[in-house]
């Protein structure tokens, strides 16, 4: 197989690993941000209408595995870990919509893989997920 081959073959079977219907590209910063305000957006997400559209940002993807040295995953892990419960409540209003429900079933994002959102004015929500 000849490198170019084989890097599509890569790429390609990195991409499987993600839902590629929305997904958003890269966004530590902003994943860090939506995990320590998931709990205050709970409420807005329960009651946004219309929802247009969910991005969804992987962050096992984007920032790797966990492993010794890749401070940024590990730092993003412990984040969540810290604020379980305001995740909770954001995982909690994401069901109690109906229209975020039906979206997030038809990419097959489950609501445990979910830790930070962030709502745009335009009716979108971009999500996070480990």
């Amino acid at each position: 197989m000849n490198r170019f081959a084989a890097a599509v073959f890569t790429a390609l079977f990195l991409l499987s690993a993600a839902p590629l219907a929305g997904v958003a590209s890269a966004d530590p910063v902003g994943a860090e941000s939506a995990i320590m305000s998931a709990g205050s957006v709970a409420a807005k997400v329960r009651s946004l209408h219309p929802v247009r559209g969910i991005a969804v940002n992987n962050l096992v993807l984007e920032l790797g595995p966990r492993i010794p040295g890749n401070d940024r995953a590990y730092d993003v892990r412990i984040m969540a870990d810290r604020n379980a419960g305001g995740i909770a409540k954001l995982r909690s209003a994401l069901n109690a919509n109906p229209e975020a429900r039906q979206i997030l079933a038809k990419k097959g994002i489950p609501l445990s893989r979910i830790v930070g959102a962030r709502l745009f004015s335009n009716g979108w929500i971009r999500i996070y997920i480990l």
